[in-house]
């Protein structure tokens, strides 16, 4: 069974592959960050062995900004009241940084961005 952490865990990496893929590149710096990301998770043992592997499986094409963000909504009401405003704030952080990570913010990642921001941000 998924904790929260590995629901946190799988929906930030879906996240941060769609933001990655959105623009149709899948630049050498924003491929670093992720595996950062995956590393560091996997060094902390924050998540188990199946959510690395759920992980590693995430089909980048399959991904879309709807599915994206009922995750989000989904995980959100999960949380306690205290827990949702610094989660919300770290996810936002996090995407805007990805973006950046290439060091260009194209079209297809501002419109994106801001979808996601007009349904998660005011959860």
């Amino acid at each position: 069974m998924q904790t929260k952490k590995d629901k946190l865990s799988v929906l930030l990496a879906e996240t941060v592959l769609f933001f990655a893929n959105c623009d149709g590149e899948y630049d050498d710096k924003e491929r670093i960050f992720i595996n950062n990301f995956i590393n560091s998770l996997i060094l902390q043992k924050y998540i188990i062995p199946e959510t690395k592997e759920l992980i590693e499986n995430i089909k980048p094409n399959e991904l879309s900004i709807e599915k994206i963000t009922e995750k989000t909504e989904s995980l959100i009401l999960e949380l306690p009241t205290e827990e949702k405003q610094p989660f919300i704030e770290a996810m936002h952080g996090f995407i805007k940084n990805l973006i950046k990570a290439d060091g260009k913010v194209v079209l297809e990642e501002k419109k994106y961005l801001e979808i996601w921001e007009n349904k998660v941000l005011n959860l």
